[in-house]
């Protein structure tokens, strides 16, 4: 019974969620796991950037990003012109939706990510992270903010870090856009936004 305790309890180690370690009697060195692979983590990478929507997929852009000690991924410049790839009304059948024609204007800007969390496994961290994906856009004239919101179900080892390659690989689906007019204090959800559009990013610790 006690070997199955400490098996259980160890299990809980080395999934937790957490940025801080979990403190386990039967896992003394779990503490220190973590924060060398927290400090693995940071500094800056270069890879590739692809995505996928509806039946496409387009891969084999270069990207680069930051990791600092905020925990906190900074891509220098994100294609959100790619979210017009989420509108099907884009114009080859019919008259183009607005959404579409604004998107494809949108100019590369950084976007950030912050990382809430991790589990740990040998050599290997699986990683909880939440987008922040936030631009303008001009529509008819008239400028909004537009915020995109991500799907919560993807596999756990979906973003991961590996330790022995410094390879890290984020993965999102961008499921919704919300147009924000601050100046009036309302917002509107897109609904020509209608097919997911999903990034996968990897890349390697320069």
């Amino acid at each position: 019974m006690k070997k199955i305790m400490n098996a259980a309890a160890t299990a809980i180690c080395l999934f937790a969620m957490a940025w801080t370690a979990v403190s386990c009697s039967s896992d003394d060195n779990h503490q220190n796991s973590a924060d060398q692979m927290l400090k693995n983590m940071l500094g800056s990478y270069e890879g590739t950037l692809g995505f996928s929507y509806s039946t496409s997929t387009i891969s084999g852009w270069t990207t680069s990003w930051k990791v600092d000690e905020t925990r906190i991924i900074t891509i220098d410049k994100f294609p959100y012109r790619t979210l017009a790839n989420g509108v099907s009304k884009e114009g080859s059948t019919g008259t183009e939706s607005p959404l579409h024609a604004a998107l494809l204007k949108v100019k590369d800007a950084p976007l950030k990510a912050v990382i809430k969390g991790i589990g740990l496994s040998d050599s290997n961290a699986s990683l909880t992270i939440i987008p922040q994906i936030k631009f303008n856009v001009t529509i008819d004239g008239d400028t909004y903010e537009m915020k995109g919101y991500i799907t919560d179900d993807k596999p756990m080892f979906s973003s991961r870090y590996t330790m022995s390659n410094s390879e890290m690989v984020l993965e999102f689906t961008v499921e919704k856009l919300v147009k924000v007019n601050n100046a009036h204090g309302t917002s509107e959800v897109q609904k020509d936004f209608d097919r997911p559009v999903t990034y996968y990013l990897k890349a390697n610790k320069k």
